[in-house]
């Protein structure tokens, strides 16, 4: 996935293959290819640890996707893994603009990716993450009230930065990444207030206004333990911005995982 997302990536920039040598990668993957380190861990055990395979170790570590990309793409810049949870993605987006700002790099490949594995949906099942029934996501739907829990996705983006002087006149002249964690709990429910002050305070960083902004993507993913407080921050935002906002979703189509933000 992370190979073909950037093959279209490097096309859609115009960069052939003559021409990324230098290209330096970032990688966000929040769980990295938790399939092949199951498997690997698996084998050991059954084989009591006397004939572990080099090979599957190889491929059960979180930065073989970045090794992988800078091999079949011929990328010899620096190349930088982010495992951070939720915000992998936003991670390695940072880090790009970061090697570009001090010169480190002209050119950025930036790759979100995770991949959905048995594994994976078994615990997260057994943790109530994913929900037993395969019912459509409706954030923020008539539905969402009563349902617990999300459907499990997978899928990869990424995208090429670089210089603003070598643009081609289409382009985003900055990209500012802030995360904070405010997961709610059975005994309290976010404080959409706190939420609104950190976006507002992050827009200002930028010399922007609550009311300066056109549309939100939000995160919401179906689950009626956490779509509750994105709706509460939003509606907030409305009443402080005085306007109502355009909102838009992503996880309905992609399922939920850590670098789903990528695809949106």
């Amino acid at each position: 996935m992370a190979l073909a997302a950037s093959h279209t990536a490097l096309s859609e920039a115009s960069i052939d293959e003559s021409s990324r040598a230098d290209i330096a990668i970032c990688v966000g993957t929040g769980l990295g290819e938790l399939g092949n380190t199951y498997a690997f861990l698996e084998n050991m055990i059954a084989l009591d640890e006397e004939q572990p395979k080099p090979a599957a170790f190889v491929n059960s570590v979180h930065n073989a996707i970045g090794g992988q990309l800078a091999i079949q793409l011929g990328c010899t810049g620096e190349n930088h893994t982010f495992l951070n949870g939720p915000c992998s993605f936003e991670s390695a987006l940072w880090q790009g603009v970061h090697l570009i700002e001090v010169g480190r790099a002209d050119k950025v490949l930036v790759c979100g990716v995770d991949e959905l594995n048995g594994y994976m949906i078994g615990a997260n099942r057994g943790l109530r993450i994913y929900r037993d029934n395969d019912e459509a996501l409706d954030p923020f739907g008539t539905t969402a009230y009563r349902v617990r829990g999300t459907l499990p996705g997978e899928g990869s983006a990424a995208l090429v930065l670089g210089r603003l002087d070598q643009a081609d006149g289409s382009h985003c002249p900055r990209i500012s990444t802030s995360y904070i964690e405010s997961f709610p709990s059975s005994e309290a429910a976010v404080d959409p207030l706190f939420d609104i002050e950190h976006i507002a305070n992050v827009l200002a960083g930028e010399g922007l206004d609550l009311s300066e902004v056109d549309f939100v993507l939000c995160n919401a993913d179906g689950d009626s333990t956490r779509d509750e407080n994105y709706e509460n921050v939003l509606q907030l935002w409305e009443h402080k911005a005085g306007r109502s906002l355009s909102t838009g979703f992503f996880k309905h189509v992609t399922g939920d995982f850590h670098a789903s933000s990528a695809v949106g």
